[in-house]
């Protein structure tokens, strides 16, 4: 088990092929986090309590998917992506692009798989 870093994943590949890699649940939401605050939504995240749909709610909502099995991943964020506030659109594009789906180069019709695939 390791954070998610290329270098480990990398050299797990190379040097231990039989072997599974992990990435740490910690880490991971770390980095949904450090997305919240680059796109602005840390003062939203920490301070609306009193409204019924929150920032805080959408960025939890994210952090809970890797608890969905791996078949329903794609569907499950699908779902929560749905009725998320646009405010949070910079975080689930980031999730969308590094961790489940991949991203799309501007150039080229054909999805880059995802840095850290779901099954990790």
């Amino acid at each position: 088990m390791t954070d998610f870093e290329l270098a480990a994943f990398n050299i797990r590949q190379e040097f231990l092929e039989n072997a599974e890699h992990k990435g740490c649940l910690y880490h991971l939401n770390a980095s949904f986090w450090r997305q919240t605050v680059d796109a602005g939504l840390r003062t939203l995240y920490i301070n609306e309590d009193n409204e019924p749909h929150t920032v805080r709610t959408d960025i939890r909502r994210l952090m809970a998917l890797p608890f969905v099995p791996l078949a329903d991943l794609e569907a499950a964020f699908d779902e929560v992506v749905e009725v998320m506030d646009d405010r949070v659109i910079p975080v689930w594009t980031y999730i969308e692009n590094t961790y489940l789906r991949g991203h799309r180069p501007l150039r080229n019709r054909r999805r880059v798989p995802p840095r850290f695939p779901p099954q990790m």
